[in-house]
């Protein structure tokens, strides 16, 4: 009969752990489903956050197209096909204008003009390697300073 009632104690004993078990179990289980419903809510919110960003970035692209399409189709039709196009791309060519130069490359650092009986001329100075040579409003020359390896790989 001592052993029936050990044999009773341990049987309990293992119910009431096994028990225990399940209902801890259902309680993780519980917490691990919560968990990833908040997880799934938050990996929602963030898809949808990345989703506005790309629609906003998009959005913001297809109106820098357009401007800069409207732009480069106002200085074709002012300038012409051939200056317009340059001056849209940032550069510029012997024939140009001061208005022209400015436009696609923007104010210069520095401004030296000289006035003689023949005209005027002026050299734009934009960095320490650039420089633009006008001769009565006219680009004449453009100078380009640069080391040996730079012109190497533009193929000078």
């Amino acid at each position: 009969s001592e052993n029936y009632f050990r044999d009773q104690q341990r049987w309990y004993k293992d119910y009431y752990d096994y028990d225990y078990y399940i209902i801890s179990r259902k309680k993780v289980e519980e917490i691990r489903k919560a968990e990833l419903e908040e997880f799934l809510l938050v990996t929602k919110s963030k898809e949808q956050q990345r989703l506005a960003r790309e629609k906003q970035r998009a959005e913001e692209n297809a109106r820098y197209e357009r401007e800069e399409q409207e732009y480069r189709a106002s200085l074709v039709a002012t300038y012409g096909e051939e200056y317009g196009n340059l001056i849209a791309d940032r550069k510029v060519a012997i024939g140009m204008t001061e208005e022209m130069c400015r436009k696609a490359w923007g104010r210069p650092h520095d401004k030296y003009n000289t006035t003689t009986k023949w005209g005027v001329s002026s050299v734009w100075v934009y960095n320490y390697k650039t420089s633009l040579y006008f001769y009565n409003g006219e680009l004449k020359q453009i100078l380009l300073l640069m080391s040996v390896q730079e012109a190497f790989v533009l193929n000078f």
